[in-house]
């Protein structure tokens, strides 16, 4: 098939700094030049995606699955997975992996087996070490948002991504394969930067056009190029502004609070999926 005009003109300026998806808002920004680029029907599909999860009309309105994904009295994990910490303030800390950490993790229905949690907390085989000093180097680039995220950043959160891998991968736990992994690996990664990393859920990425039957093995660094590009579209930060808008309308005591766009994408993706399946 001969590509059309506008894909030609996509892909020639993909050899630049940055692209325009043509016929759309949506903005591909630099890239570390090694890295494979999203195709242009992956980032058509993930803008008519987000726009249908982020619409406050029709029979699942974005307000209603907001607010019962961010109800203190629900059982979400709303902002708790990002807002959760012990008693001790270290716990917050961006550069190291803590327990509460992993317990965060947890409330998004994933099991951390015993191996990977003395892997990352006791430092078996080094594993903390490697991930903290990339959680490090990430923190130091002084980069906060996915959306700011150039080479250099993207080449970190890729260092912390491996360093997370390669711990929860370890010997002894049930399940070795990448699919396994990765769904660890992008939560704990989510946790720990909430403002840079997607969750990175299977549903939602399938929602997305991004892995499925007939489209290549999914990788992070096209998901993470994607997601950046939906929160440089404007039709897309928009929507986002107005769903955080009407969340915060609502009574404090009674509903958590998310301040940055990728979490409210990340949320707003998923629920519209949950609550399309259910129904």
């Amino acid at each position: 098939m001969i590509p059309s005009a506008e894909v030609l003109l996509y892909r020639t300026e993909m050899m630049g700094t940055a692209a325009t998806v043509p016929g759309m808002d949506l903005v591909v920004a630099a890239t570390p030049g090694t890295w494979r680029v999203p195709t242009y029907p992956q980032l058509a599909d993930a803008k008519a995606c987000a726009t249908a999860a982020l619409s406050d009309v029709g029979d699942w309105p974005v307000s209603d699955r907001l607010a019962a994904y961010y109800e203190l009295r629900g059982n979400y994990a709303g902002a708790s997975f990002t807002q959760l910490q012990d008693a001790h303030r270290s716990s917050a800390d961006s550069r190291r992996i803590t327990v509460a950490d992993l317990h965060a993790v947890s409330l998004l229905s994933v099991r951390v087996p015993p191996a990977v949690t003395r892997a990352l907390i006791d430092n078996i085989d080094g594993h903390t070490t490697k991930v903290n000093g990339a959680l490090a180097a990430l923190d130091n680039l002084g980069v906060r948002h996915l959306r700011d995220a150039g080479p250099d950043a993207l080449q970190a959160m890729d260092g912390v991504a491996t360093a997370l891998m390669a711990a929860c991968r370890r010997r002894g736990t049930k399940s070795t394969s990448n699919p396994w992994a990765w769904v660890l690996v992008s939560k704990i990664a989510a946790r720990k930067a909430p403002d840079l990393f997607p969750v990175r859920d299977s549903i939602v990425c399938t929602a997305l056009g991004l892995i499925g039957r007939g489209k290549p093995q999914g990788t992070w660094r096209i998901d993470w190029q994607v997601y950046r590009a939906l929160l440089l579209d404007n039709d897309v930060r928009s929507a986002i502004i107005a769903a955080q808008d009407g969340l915060a309308d609502r009574t404090r005591a009674d509903y958590g609070r998310e301040q940055d766009e990728l979490r409210v994408l990340d949320a707003a993706l998923w629920t519209y999926e949950i609550w399309r399946m259910d129904a």
